[in-house]
């Protein structure tokens, strides 16, 4: 009784936000809704499959529900212009965080530094902080600006953000970022300019693939690619979709998120993590999947496809390039459910909406 108890006070208070936070139709609150309440569900096979008690998987799936902000934003129809340039300012904040702690090693001041990485793997230090959502989307945000406006600062603040956009050392998103800022400077350019930034943009290439830590990212790549199949996130996805969940009700509606230490099913996890090396976060929409089931996995399908599918206003040329790196590296990231990144993701869905509206109207 307490189960049901439980599960029936969560979908109740579940509804009612949904409910009073949205009171006209838009094109993403089916795929946003489908996704939370994929999240809230998963509870019941946590608790029926793995004995995790409701509680404490409610607790665990709190962060998941920040996309409930995309529903508060338009609630109070926030200003798409005023938004932007709050993004614009957490990504500029991200980037002075960032820039201090990196200058203040090997004192630890912000994040977490992975130590063999700055030994072995990547060449150059590689710092874990919260924030960096913000910096990739302000970083389109000011570069299609200063495509179309050719404004100085939009190139210095474009600039600025790719550069901490290296700083991440990640290459699916470095190199997803590079082939994207290409594809919009050669939107509607002519000729001569496309011949121009062929020839600028090969030069830059050839001196980016000459940095070190860019060579010791090519290198790793290389190997993963010659040995693909022991490769740990190959290895790992064939384990999240056919060997973890334990019956029919996980294969379709998700494991829920693992507690560790305080269920069985959290220990299992942490055995996964710590002896098999298999981590939900690097097998992107796969490890979605064992999350929360098929449901949230299609209900992403669904948000791409109508991102892609619509048109914005000129103001919203970045929506797009924006949304083609989630969708990308969201097959071997968890970039579109990290906690980090779900409040920037909501409000670029937000965007994407009012600039969706502005072009209608």
């Amino acid at each position: 009784m307490k189960f049901i108890a439980y599960i029936s006070l969560l979908l109740l208070g579940y509804s009612i936000i949904i409910n009073k936070a949205i009171k006209n139709y838009t094109l993403f609150n089916l795929p946003l809704i489908v996704f939370l309440f994929s999240v809230l569900f998963s509870i019941i096979p946590a608790y029926i499959s793995w004995g995790q008690n409701p509680l404490t998987s409610f607790v665990s799936i709190v962060p998941y529900i920040t996309y409930i902000l995309y529903f508060y934003l338009l609630k109070k129809n926030v200003e798409d212009r005023s938004l932007e340039n709050i993004v614009i300012f957490i990504g500029i904040t991200t980037m002075l965080i960032y820039t201090t702690a990196l200058l203040s090693l090997p004192n630890i001041i912000f994040g977490n530094i992975e130590y063999e990485s700055i030994k072995i793997d990547r060449g150059f230090p590689r710092i874990l902080i919260g924030g960096l959502g913000f910096i990739y989307l302000s970083y389109f945000i000011t570069f299609t600006k200063f495509r179309d406006e050719r404004e100085l600062k939009f190139l210095l603040l474009s600039l600025v953000f790719f550069i901490g956009i290296c700083l991440t050392l990640t290459r699916q998103i470095i190199f997803p970022c590079l082939v994207i800022s290409f594809l919009i400077l050669f939107k509607d350019s002519t000729l001569f300019k496309k011949v121009v930034f062929i020839i600028i943009g090969t030069i830059i290439f050839y001196f980016f693939l000459q940095l070190d830590f860019v060579q010791l990212l090519l290198i790793k790549t290389e190997q993963q690619t010659d040995d693909y199949e022991s490769d740990l996130r190959v290895l790992a996805a064939e384990y999240y979709l056919f060997d973890f969940s334990p019956d029919l009700l996980t294969s379709i509606f998700g494991n829920g998120e693992a507690v560790i230490g305080k269920s069985s099913f959290g220990n299992k996890y942490e055995y996964i993590k710590s002896e098999l090396k298999f981590y939900q976060s690097d097998v992107g929409l796969v490890g979605l999947y064992s999350k929360f089931g098929l449901f949230s996995v299609l209900s992403w399908i669904l948000l791409f496809i109508r991102v892609f599918k619509s048109k914005y206003s000129p103001s919203g040329k970045y929506i797009k390039p924006f949304f083609l790196l989630l969708l990308v590296t969201s097959f071997t990231s968890s970039i579109i459910y990290h906690f980090n990144y779900i409040a920037t993701v909501a409000i670029a869905i937000y965007l994407a909406e009012i600039k969706r509206i502005k072009q209608i109207r």
